[in-house]
């Protein structure tokens, strides 16, 4: 079964290492192309691309040899991204440098989109801080993937990553591809229904468990967790708009990939582990099709 992960990520930090450790694989990237290859994982999507210097108005690019580098990349041509966005580089005094800074990580044809971090910054998906990225999606004809949900941090703030707020925007740019990360979880029910509403409104499955979950131990402790996303997946029943990814290096990729087939009818693991992902992030499709 040939596999996307949709949503992963490729920080370079102690907390990560850490993380990577505890799951597998390291958190480097030949470890993690040793696995994709071990595992039948046709190619990612990073999500965010970190910033220069922590200058919000600088995307940055990771050469993936070691630190940022602002006019170098080399990525594999199975290693796509999405460019993270800091609201505070969108203010103004900001904002025209910040756009420039966007268009040239553009330039890079392994990028598939932006990620914009509902949560962790105070703002709702549909506040207009947010507009010109819209403006920039569409135009480029890219995505827009949202953390949805939880928040690794107590800091976060939960009412602006609930996903029923993408609805808003999703009915403001109807031709704009949107992804509600990680099902909106908890709130599984109203990123079920977002997604059936709205056909231009995608979901990923990643961050739904941390470590090295096996399948039988997880799904009997968190049964009530396991039926509601099982449950909420077949009512929205729009399996071409639900891709699998893992928060990588959060997970080990091969006891995630287990879990999630377990959550999904085998009828749908084509679409869900490949097909949906082609379909959200055009560019990725072009790249490994």
């Amino acid at each position: 079964m040939k596999i996307i992960d949709a949503h992963l990520h490729l920080n370079k930090n102690e907390k990560f290492d850490q993380l990577g450790e505890q799951g597998g694989p390291r958190n480097d990237l030949p470890s993690l192309l040793r696995e994709f290859e071990r595992l039948e994982v046709a190619g990612c999507v990073v999500m965010g691309t970190g910033r220069l210097d922590e200058d919000p108005c600088r995307a940055g690019l990771f050469n993936l040899a070691g630190e940022p580098d602002p006019d170098h990349y080399r990525y594999p041509p199975q290693v796509c991204f999405c460019i993270g966005v800091d609201p505070e580089g969108l203010k103004p005094g900001r904002l025209e440098r910040t756009l420039a800074d966007y268009r040239r990580v553009l330039a890079c044809p392994n990028c598939v989109g932006f990620k914009i971090y509902l949560g962790y910054k105070p703002y709702f998906a549909y506040d207009p801080i947010y507009t010109p990225v819209y403006e920039l999606a569409r135009e480029f004809d890219l995505t827009v993937a949202y953390h949805t949900g939880d928040t690794a941090s107590s800091t976060g703030r939960l009412r602006f990553a609930h996903p029923l707020a993408i609805d808003e925007v999703a009915v403001a740019y109807p031709k704009l591809r949107l992804v509600i990360c990680h099902f909106g979880s908890p709130w599984m029910a109203d990123a079920a229904e977002v997604v059936a509403k709205n056909p231009n409104v995608y979901t990923d499955l990643s961050g739904l468990a941390v470590g090295r979950p096996e399948t039988a131990d997880f799904r009997g402790r968190f049964s009530h967790y396991v039926s509601e996303l099982s449950g909420w997946l077949a009512f929205a029943e729009k399996w071409d708009r639900v891709m699998f990814g893992t928060d990588w290096p959060l997970v080990s990729l091969e006891h995630y990939i287990a879990l999630i087939a377990s959550c999904v009818p085998a009828a749908h693991w084509e679409q869900v582990f490949y097909r949906s992902a082609l379909s959200a992030y055009p560019k990725l499709g072009k790249i490994l099709e």
